[in-house]
């Protein structure tokens, strides 16, 4: 499983990478030079294989035979019924694409603003501690009441939204 990670991350880096570049520089949509679209085509590829390959695995068995506490995924998969596999792959490659760079960004932006507010950072932690109680046990219902955690969350995405602009291209004049 080690070496599909780390190819399922060179193919994701391939992929954001390529994105960042068309974004940046749109003009790059009228030369993409072949080494690149290669790269870039066998990369999407490969991740909607993964995916196809996530959808046709059984669901993972806890160590007392019964299934695993449900997922996602599992919970994607349940809607073959109501969706084609294809339909199915998109949405989960998209849940993928979005929650991968999305998260990462908030987390990071988040320790940052917190780091550079000793004050903040206190009162969150006075919130955690006494949410958590002596057991320490965090589930989401815990995280559910943890308001203070929420604001620095939404504040964070105020300041370093995940998605800060959309790149349009104009067809036709208004």
């Amino acid at each position: 499983m080690d070496g599909s990670r780390n190819v399922y991350y060179q193919y994701v880096e391939t992929i954001m990478n390529e994105t960042v570049m068309r974004t940046v520089d749109p003009q790059i949509t009228w030369y993409f030079p072949p080494s690149r679209k290669r790269a870039f085509d066998n990369a999407i590829k490969w991740i909607w294989a993964d995916v196809r390959e996530c959808i046709n695995t059984e669901p993972a068995v806890g160590p007392d035979g019964e299934p695993a506490e449900q997922n996602m995924l599992q919970l994607l998969k349940e809607l073959r019924d109501r969706m084609s596999e294809e339909e199915l792959v998109q949405e989960i490659g998209t849940i993928m694409g979005a929650g991968h760079e999305t998260t990462s960004n908030t987390v990071s932006w988040t320790l940052y603003l917190l780091a550079k507010n000793p004050d903040v950072m206190r009162k969150l932690q006075a919130e955690i501690d006494s949410v958590l109680g002596p057991d320490g046990e965090l589930d989401f219902k815990n995280v559910m009441t943890m308001n203070y955690a929420l604001a620095c969350v939404y504040e964070t995405l105020r300041l370093y939204p995940t998605v800060p602009h959309f790149p349009r291209h104009c067809v036709e004049g208004t």
